[in-house]
Formats: structure tokens, C-alpha cells, sequence
């Protein structure tokens, strides 16, 4: 974007945060921020909204830890003048690490979330720890949770 032929024209930004947002949202941001700079700020929008409706890109199947990257968004924002409300709409999203699924949710989701990239992978030659090496640790455990035991058949009756 080089120009706005318009002193009206307001851009607006909707970014739909799921857990895999993560570790490149601040990139985002600072794209956000450099259109400002270019345009005005006021003529720059930006909201938040988080998926909801797939468990398996559910913030609340991450670990804690991974709430570091939404405090590191939540300082870039204030760092780099980000609108109060637009701010408050990321940091909000730290209460969904407070509030994680239940045991048996959360280990469907994430059985979910393995096999999903796993058969991503296989059917589109991708790699998926190529692209998000951040999630190695999260993406083994995954692995491991959806490795269900298998149930042997009782015995025929007699």
C-alpha cells in the first residue's frame, strides 16, 4: 500500500486470533503501526476476535507458558501507542490461560490439534514444525496424549 486517494478512507484490520497466532502477531503489529505512521493513526483500525468455535485452535489447550507472547503483544501494543480499547482486546486474551479446558476437553482438543497438522502435513508436504518451530514441545506432547491405549476385546464366553 503506497497511497489512499481518499482523506476519508479508513483501513480496518480484524485479525482472528487462534493459537497459532502467537508467534507472529507482533510482526503484525509493527505492520499495523508503520501503515499509521504512513497515514495517520486514526485512518489505521485494528480489532482482535478469538476463534472460538474449534477446540483444537483453542487458546486454553496451550500450555501456560505461552501467555508470554500475548504479555510480549500487549507491551508492544503500549509501546507503540496502540488505541487503549485495542490494547484491552489482546490483553483480555490472557484470562483464556487462566481458564483452561477441563482435563478430558482439553486432551481431545489437543489429540485433535496433532492428528489435524499431522494429516495436514502428509497430504500437503508441508511440515509443520518447520513453519511453527515454537510449538516442538507442545506439538510431542500432543502426540503423545493421542496415542490411546488400545482396548483389548474381553474373551468370548464360554
Amino acid at each position: 500500500l503506497t497511497r489512499v486517494n481518499s482523506d476519508k478512507a479508513v483501513l480496518c484490520f480484524t485479525a482472528t486470533y487462534n493459537n497459532l497466532a502467537l508467534p507472529g502477531f507482533n510482526n503484525l503489529l509493527r505492520f499495523i503501526h508503520q501503515l499509521r505512521e504512513d497515514f495517520g493513526h486514526n485512518r489505521v483500525i485494528f480489532y482482535t476476535h478469538l476463534v472460538k468455535t474449534h477446540d483444537h485452535q483453542a487458546l486454553e489447550i496451550l500450555p501456560a507458558s505461552f501467555a508470554e507472547y500475548v504479555s510480549d503483544s500487549v507491551a508492544v501494543m503500549e509501546q507503540l501507542k496502540f488505541h487503549s480499547w485495542e490494547t484491552d482486546l489482546v490483553r483480555r486474551l490472557l484470562a483464556h490461560f487462566k481458564t483452561p479446558f477441563e482435563p478430558a476437553r482439553q486432551q481431545k482438543a489437543r489429540m485433535k490439534f496433532f492428528n489435524f497438522f499431522r494429516e495436514y502435513d502428509r497430504r500437503r508436504g508441508t511440515d509443520f514444525l518447520a513453519t511453527f518451530p515454537e510449538y516442538r514441545a507442545f506439538y510431542a506432547n500432543c502426540g503423545l496424549e493421542s496415542k490411546v491405549p488400545e482396548v483389548t476385546p474381553a474373551p468370548a464366553g464360554p
